[in-house]
């Protein structure tokens, strides 16, 4: 049985490495889906940027407001470009390069292209997911105060709810007993 017992316990650690790894390509397939309605929209907002700058310049007639909110949204879209390129790359678990962005093997000392030292990197990053891992515990310790005080005032509630529903119970098992009394003496 005991091989039996090792081929369960390795088809199960298989289905669960597949799993994982499905589940990584599915983000990472959803992040590169993004990336790429982030450049269209980018060049949508460029190209709607140049035909404003023609008619102005054509016309002689410029709204500084409206060009300046133009070059915005073109600069948020690059913005976000760069924090989905940046997810992207931390998805197939490379590291960029500061110096040319270039992407290295997540365990790269040194970058592939140009040589920069990447270990900086790391250990702002370690820092970074420290603090992150901190404030997830803090977060974490929060809530299940909150939910214990909830359980005990919850626990204190249901216990005074019965033993007032005990105290009802005793007074309608009086308020009976009177009544039977009452037509028993009236009876007799």
């Amino acid at each position: 049985m005991s091989i039996i017992d090792d081929i369960i316990v390795n088809a199960k650690s298989a289905a669960t490495t597949v799993g994982e790894k499905a589940g990584q390509i599915k983000e990472y397939t959803k992040l590169k889906y993004s990336e790429a309605g982030i450049k269209s929209d980018i060049n949508k907002k460029k190209q709607e940027l140049g035909d404003y700058v023609y008619r102005c310049t054509k016309s002689g007639n410029v709204d500084n407001e409206i060009l300046q909110k133009m070059v915005d949204d073109v600069t948020e879209l690059e913005e976000n470009l760069q924090i989905t390129k940046e997810m992207i790359t931390a998805a197939k678990n490379k590291v960029v390069c500061s110096a040319c962005k270039a992407e290295n093997e997540k365990d790269a000392v040194y970058c592939s292209k140009c040589g920069e030292k990447l270990t900086e990197e790391k250990e702002e990053k370690t820092e970074t997911e420290a603090q992150q891992e901190n404030s997830d515990e803090c977060e974490d310790v929060t809530v299940a105060a909150a939910s214990s005080v909830d359980d005990v005032t919850c626990e204190a509630v249901s216990e005074s709810d019965t033993e007032a529903d005990k105290a009802d119970d005793a007074d309608d098992v009086q308020d009976e007993e009177a009544v039977e009394s009452d037509s028993t003496d009236k009876e007799e």
